[in-house]
């Protein structure tokens, strides 16, 4: 996917968020979870950046982001840590949501101290 965020932003234009966050279950098979992951990672790229952070928090995905940080396979675990980072660095309500969910406090707990 081109960086070009005119492109991203009429692909985002025609839903393809919501189908493609359905894409990280914990059924995916390695290559569904190597492009799903980097073609997040892709949507959260260019300037200005996209709103649609609020969508992802709100689709529930974001534990399963942090799972993917302990991902043996870096083609699924970059684009995890960079879409990570997109969404902590948005507003203040979406650090706080992503900080205040338990169940992503939990697993970043597993990702900092994994010694692997």
């Amino acid at each position: 996917m081109s960086v070009n965020s005119t492109n991203r932003d009429l692909v985002l234009g025609h839903g393809a968020l919501v189908p493609l966050l359905a894409q990280f279950n914990e059924h995916a098979k390695l290559s569904m979870l190597r492009n799903a992951t980097c073609t997040l990672s892709n949507f959260c790229r260019g300037k200005p950046q996209p709103q649609f952070e609020k969508v992802v928090i709100e689709a529930g995905v974001c534990p399963r982001l942090v799972e993917l940080l302990l991902h043996s396979s870096p083609f699924v675990l970059i684009p995890a840590l960079r879409t990570v980072g997109n969404i902590v660095t948005g507003d203040d309500i979406q650090t706080h949501v992503w900080l205040s969910d338990q169940s992503v406090v939990l697993n970043w707990r597993s990702v900092l101290f994994n010694p692997g």
